[in-house]
C-alpha cells in the first residue's frame, strides 16, 4: 500500500473492516497510470489511487483477480503477460507471458479450482481461453472455437461466460469447455462489444456494453434482457455491485465523445448516476474484489509496540517527539498501525508537543492491550 497520510490511513481501516458486503477492496486498474486503484466495496468511493504503481512492469493492466493464495494477478493486455503482487503492491513476478506461453493481447483473466483462466485475442492461440496452473505450468486451451475475440471469462455452477468483442454475443460452455448455445445472441439486443460480466447473488447478470448502445445490461439467469441502464452514453467497460445495492462502473471517457475515463455509481431503482473520479488523462478497465487482511487494532499511547501502554512507552514517546512525521512513519502509515502513529496520543494526525498531556493520561488510566507492533 502507498499510502503516504494519515487521512488515506483512516479510510483504508474503514474499508478494511466495513459493513457486510463491504469488507476488502474493490480494484481497478487505471492503465494510463500504469496502476491500480482501490475502492470502497459498500459504497464505492476513492479508498487510495496508488494501491499498486508499477511502471516498471505494467504496460497496460486490465483485469486483477484475488489469487486465492493471499496475492493479486493483473493481466496486461500489451505486455502480454499476467503479474503477481502482493497486498501492500510489491511485485512478486510474472505468472504466464508471451515469450514462453505465446499468448498475446490478453484481457479478461478467472481462477477456477485453483486454476488459471486467460482469454487470449492474438498470437498463436488467438480466440481461445488458456488454462494454466498458478506456477504457469500445463497450459491448455480450455476453450476456443466459437469466439473471435474473448474479453471476460465468468464461471458460474454449471456453464462458462465468454463476452466475444466481435460477434458481440456471450458465449457459453461446459465446464469442461465444450461450446454450448450462446446465453446472448447479439441480434436479441442492443448489447455490443461486451467486456465485463458481474453475476449478482440472485442470479441475475450485469454485463458492461462498450459500445453503442453503450451502458450497463442486466439479464436474468437464461439470457433474458431485463434492465438497461444509461451512464450518459460512457462506454463501459467494468461492473460490479456494491454492498449498498448500487453498481460501481468504470467507463471509456468523461462525457460522451470524450476522452479519458470514468469511475462512477448508479442506483438501479432511480437510474441516478454520480461520478467518483474522472479525467481526461485516465483509462479503467475492470473491476474485482480483493479481502485485503484486517490490520490490528491501533493501541494510542503504546508507542514501543509491545501492546500495552506503560511507563516503558516514555523513552520512545519522546523519540517521536523529537522525529515528527518524518520517513521513520513510513511502516506505520502504509499499515495502519505501529509505534510511531501510537505516539500520537491526541489522533490529529501528528506527533507533536499538543499529545504530551494525552500520553500522560493514557499513562494514567491505560487502555486495554491490543496488537501494535509494526514488522
Amino acid at each position: 500500500m502507498k499510502a503516504g497520510r494519515l487521512g488515506l490511513v483512516i479510510a483504508l481501516a474503514c474499508a478494511w473492516v466495513g459493513t457486510a458486503g463491504g469488507e476488502g477492496l474493490l480494484v481497478i486498474p487505471n492503465s494510463a497510470l500504469r496502476a491500480v486503484w482501490a475502492f470502497d466495496p459498500f459504497d464505492g468511493a476513492l479508498v487510495d489511487d496508488a494501491f499498486i504503481v508499477d511502471t516498471e512492469n505494467l504496460r497496460t493492466p486490465h483485469t486483477p483477480i484475488d489469487s486465492g493464495r493471499g496475492t493479486i494477478l493483473i493481466s496486461d493486455q500489451t505486455a502480454n503477460a499476467v503479474f503477481e503482487y502482493a497486498y501492500d503492491g510489491t511485485y512478486l513476478g510474472r505468472i504466464v507471458d508471451q515469450p514462453n506461453h505465446g499468448i498475446q493481447n490478453l484481457r479478461g483473466i478467472a481462477l477456477h479450482d485453483g486454476q488459471l483462466y486467460v482469454t487470449v485475442a492474438a498470437g498463436p492461440h488467438s480466440g481461445t481461453v488458456q488454462r494454466f496452473e498458478l506456477d504457469g505450468t500445463g497450459q491448455s486451451t480450455f476453450a476456443s472455437g466459437i469466439i473471435a475475440s474473448p474479453y471476460y471469462v465468468l464461471f458460474r455452477e454449471h456453464d462458462v461466460l465468454v463476452p466475444d468483442s466481435n460477434d458481440h454475443n456471450l458465449e457459453r460452455f461446459t465446464l469442461a469447455g465444450a461450446p454450448l448455445p450462446p446465453f446472448h445472441n447479439a441480434a436479441t439486443s442492443a448489447l455490443r462489444f461486451p467486456q465485463q460480466v458481474y453475476a449478482r447473488g440472485n442470479g441475475n447478470l450485469y454485463v458492461a456494453g462498450f459500445s453503442a448502445v453503450r451502458g450497463i445490461y442486466e439479464f436474468d439467469a437464461t439470457g433474458t434482457q431485463l434492465n438497461f441502464y444509461d451512464v450518459g452514453n460512457l462506454g463501459v467497460r467494468g461492473v460490479w455491485e456494491l454492498g449498498n445495492g448500487r453498481i460501481l462502473y468504470c467507463a471509456a471517457g468523461t462525457t460522451a465523445g470524450a476522452s479519458g475515463g470514468t469511475v462512477g455509481v448508479l442506483d438501479p431503482t432511480t437510474g441516478v448516476y454520480e461520478v467518483v473520479v474522472a479525467s481526461a488523462s485516465w483509462t479503467f478497465r475492470h473491476v474485482a474484489w480483493i479481502p485485503v487482511p484486517t490490520p490490528p487494532a491501533a493501541c494510542p499511547g503504546d508507542a514501543n509496540g509491545d501492546t500495552v501502554v506503560d511507563f516503558a512507552d516514555i523513552s520512545p514517546f519522546i523519540a517521536a517527539l523529537k522525529a515528527g512525521s518524518d520517513a521513520n512513519w513510513t511502516c506505520d502509515l502504509d499499515a495502519g498501525y505501529g509505534p510511531y502513529l501510537n505516539s500520537d496520543a491526541n489522533g490529529d494526525g501528528v506527533v507533536s508537543f499538543a499529545d504530551i498531556s494525552p500520553f500522560i493520561a493514557l499513562l494514567k488510566n491505560p487502555p486495554a492491550a491490543c496488537v501494535s507492533q509494526c514488522p
